[in-house]
């Protein structure tokens, strides 16, 4: 992907997640030349990213609106990302190797170390906090065998993020809860108890 697109799409994406670019807005191609910069092809490139992800969608020609997610989207998200994080888990503590178990660790560590800043500073490390949550459930199930499973696991994933920067940023979303869950699932992945690993993930998926 073009680094320029890459930049382009995580400035936008950082704008619609803090209200900066407000929910609902409807706006061109030529408005986010006008405040971002770029050539109509990178902002092109950028805005078939920020649709894949659920943060615009197209209004008319050329026009586009910052998505508001409705709460039937939200359950229906949470409940397939459930089905197939917990078939990509299972499969993936069947197939998974030493190194893979090694990769889930590191990500875990990593997570916990960003959850203990969010939970002092959420404003500030939100992003950080999200995108090694993001890198966490991408490894649980990165030895299933199914490109297709990571590639909805994923696009479901981004979906969410939305919400997910906003409720880190909520001061009545318990963080410290969540860590407890987490440890629960880690419990389960290490015992290899795929029926408990199904249960842990549904109620972390749940939690944020």
């Amino acid at each position: 992907m073009n680094s320029v697109t890459d930049l382009l799409v995580n400035q936008i994406q950082h704008d619609i997640l803090f209200a900066i670019i407000p929910e609902n807005l409807i706006f061109t191609t030529q408005f986010l030349k006008s405040q971002y910069g770029g050539s109509t092809l990178f902002l092109n490139e950028a805005l078939l990213r920020l649709q894949s992800e659920g943060l615009v969608k197209l209004y008319s020609k050329n026009t586009y609106q910052v998505v508001r997610p409705h709460l039937s989207e939200t359950t229906s998200n949470l409940k397939n990302r459930v089905s197939i994080e917990s078939e990509g888990l299972a499969k993936s503590i069947l197939n998974g190797n030493i190194h893979w178990h090694g990769m889930v660790l590191h990500a875990h560590k990593n997570w916990i170390d960003s959850c203990n800043l969010a939970i002092d500073e959420p404003r500030t490390y939100a992003l950080d906090f999200e995108e090694n949550i993001r890198l966490f459930h991408q490894k649980l199930i990165s030895a299933c065998g199914s490109l297709g499973l990571i590639a909805q696991q994923e696009k479901l994933f981004q979906q969410g993020r939305q919400l997910r920067l906003a409720a880190i940023q909520n001061p009545t979303v318990d963080l410290k809860s969540y860590t407890t869950l987490m440890q629960a699932l880690m419990e389960d992945i290490l015992s290899q108890e795929i029926q408990s690993c199904h249960a842990s993930l549904e109620k972390l998926i749940h939690h944020l």
